[in-house]
């Protein structure tokens, strides 16, 4: 066997290994959500005992890996779900990978906004990159943060493409955010949701 923890036949080739641990190792009352975990493998190949076998590896490998089963908690602060406004400059929120069991977070990894004018027929997209309304789908992934803001919004004016207006006096819109962690864990678009309505009369 090679000492990075592949092994190999005496000819070289390379055998493929696997050791299957069942789910009930890491839920339930062995529940490891939190806990940091390290693997590791020391091969031994069948040399005889006769020939001053077998010969052990010495400098055996190991993998560290966190189990983490917890969802990202999240909440749109602004604006406040049905709430109304007659301008708006930036969104804001807060997001957190909830801490458990072993006190070992994986982490946000990222954060997905979707901003939907529901008024519009058929209902445009904000493009927070372009800074403009689309008709097709479009959302925008960037890092989380503990407290978020993005200013990456449309203008307070009566009209134009890249305004919240865009020629109206009222419109509803529909503010969704998607968090991810390190392990796969989201907290998803249909549980962090504000629908807010704009009014210039």
């Amino acid at each position: 066997f090679k000492t990075d923890g592949t092994p190999q036949t005496s000819d070289g080739t390379e055998i493929a290994w696997t050791k299957s641990i069942p789910a009930a190792a890491f839920t339930g009352a062995n529940s490891g959500d939190g806990y940091r975990f390290e693997l590791q493998t020391e091969a031994v190949d069948r040399t005889e005992s006769v020939n001053g076998g077998p010969n052990t590896e010495v400098l055996y490998a190991t993998s560290t890996f966190l189990m983490d089963l917890s969802t990202p908690t999240a909440a749109i602060q602004q604006p406040p779900h049905l709430s109304y406004f007659r301008t708006r400059s930036s969104l804001s929120g807060t997001a957190v990978d909830p801490v458990a069991g072993g006190n070992i977070p994986s982490g946000l990894v990222s954060m997905e906004y979707e901003l939907t004018d529901t008024d519009a027929n058929p209902p445009r997209y904000w493009d927070f990159n372009n800074l403009k309304w689309q008709l097709g789908y479009i959302s925008s992934v960037t890092a989380p943060s503990a407290n978020w803001t993005t200013t990456a919004v449309p203008l307070n004016a009566p009209a134009g493409n890249n305004s919240w207006a865009v020629g109206r006096s009222s419109a509803t819109f529909l503010l969704r955010t998607k968090f991810t962690d390190r392990s796969g864990n989201y907290s998803g678009f249909n549980v962090n949701y504000s629908t807010f309505t704009l009014d210039m009369i």
